[in-house]
């Protein structure tokens, strides 16, 4: 009986053991590396990976990054030691952790889209949020685009062989430049009418808004409306984001693509989506040959602008390749639980038709051109005859430059 109960009393301290055990298993985890597990089990279901492989090398390094984070005790590290770490997998601008200040702009913005129309319910947490005692940072507007967002000059502009050879560059596409920028651009372009060959340079352009490029220069140049046609597909999708089963569609898919078939296979919804540049009133119809500048700084906005302009044949694409890929529509957001920072993830993989998934992923030029010293905006602007990308358009042109 004694020996009964001594068993009984030692399976029952090792019943407990192995329950506080796993709870205290279960609680070993920081918040960041809880948040990061939130962050990894995302980008693993609804990340747009262009090939099975770097989903795997993208599962292999959790464990990793679990290490990183077990002694972070603070925000900056997390949000540092996250997006470097992704960055190195994924090469994806628009997938990371955003900062306080610009989740709080984001939670700020997308509260207002959700207000307007509750039906998106990507945004419906992020305004249940914004509703909570939590929600502590409010977001200064006059403070990001008034006080601290000192405009510098975003657009340089002049002849490199007079009368005949326009040069345009345009260092940002952000929202706040189309206000200061759009009767400047104008004025170039209605000065440009004549000449033979018009250069816009979008090196180091890291992008902004659409409405941008495809709002105050295209515009002002085309002689018609164009529109450009992409299918973007997603691994998962939300209610109301338009994206419908791929069943119906996927042979059509596949049968458009030029090779990246077994890509198609880890998606399962898809979305038809249309640019549509209208021609402005005031058009030049430019009539002369245009040649984009591009490097591997041109991203995000600006990638969209060069696959635009090389797809639909407006422009000869000079450079390198570019960072990003065309985007379709915004990232997917999503608020971390422990540090209710944003999360963003590119979760849609675009198609152009009749060309390869690679294609879109990066906006390769026309006629590559390698030039170390471009990745410096003020070089540029200094050394314009030195640098042999402009130099590369002058000889497709016929020019002599040794003169």
């Amino acid at each position: 009986m004694k020996y009964k109960l001594t068993t009984i009393i030692l399976l029952s301290f090792i019943f407990i053991v192995i329950i506080l055990g796993g709870f205290e298993i279960r609680k070993k985890y920081n918040i960041y590396q809880e948040d990061y597990i939130y962050i990894y089990n995302n980008i693993r279901d609804r990340y747009a990976f262009r090939h099975a492989k770097d989903k795997k090398i993208f599962e292999d390094k959790k464990e990793k990054i679990l290490k990183r984070l077990e002694y972070c005790d603070n925000e900056i590290d997390f949000v540092n030691i996250v997006n470097n770490e992704l960055w190195r997998i994924l090469k994806s601008p628009h997938t990371g952790v955003c900062d306080k200040e610009w989740s709080n702009y984001i939670i700020t913005t997308y509260k207002d889209v959700y207000e307007k129309d509750n039906r998106n319910k990507m945004f419906e947490k992020i305004y249940k949020y914004s509703k909570t005692k939590l929600y502590k940072t409010k977001y200064n507007k006059s403070k990001i685009h008034n006080s601290s967002y000192i405009y510098k000059g975003n657009v340089h502009s002049f002849d490199i062989i007079s009368n005949k050879v326009k040069y345009i560059k345009i260092d940002s596409f952000i929202q706040q430049n189309i206000y200061y920028d759009k009767q400047y651009i104008k004025n170039i372009i209605e000065m440009t009418k004549d000449y033979p060959i018009l250069i816009i340079d979008i090196r180091n352009n890291s992008g902004g808004s659409t409405d941008y490029p495809f709002g105050i220069v295209l515009p002002r140049l085309i002689k018609n409306d164009i529109s450009f046609d992409i299918a973007a597909l997603k691994r998962k999708h939300m209610t109301f984001d338009g994206y419908i089963k791929m069943d119906s569609r996927k042979d059509c898919i596949m049968d458009n693509m030029k090779g990246d078939i077994g890509i198609v296979d880890m998606y399962q919804y898809y979305k038809d989506i249309s640019y549509e540049v209208k021609r402005a009133e005031d058009s030049i119809d430019y009539a002369g040959k245009i040649y984009l500048l591009i490097n591997e700084n041109t991203g995000s906005s600006a990638g969209e602008f060069a696959a635009f302009m090389k797809y639909k044949k407006i422009a000869t694409l000079i450079g390198s390749t570019t960072s990003s890929e065309i985007l379709g529509e915004d990232p997917a957001i999503f608020i971390l639980p422990k540090t209710n920072l944003i999360l963003r993830i590119e979760d849609q993989l675009p198609i152009i038709y009749n060309k390869s998934v690679q294609d879109t992923h990066k906006i390769r030029p026309d006629i590559y051109v390698n030039n170390k010293n471009d990745v410096d905006n003020k070089w540029i602007l200094t050394n314009i005859l030195e640098d042999n990308v402009i130099l590369r358009v002058l000889i497709e042109e016929g020019y002599d430059v040794n003169e």
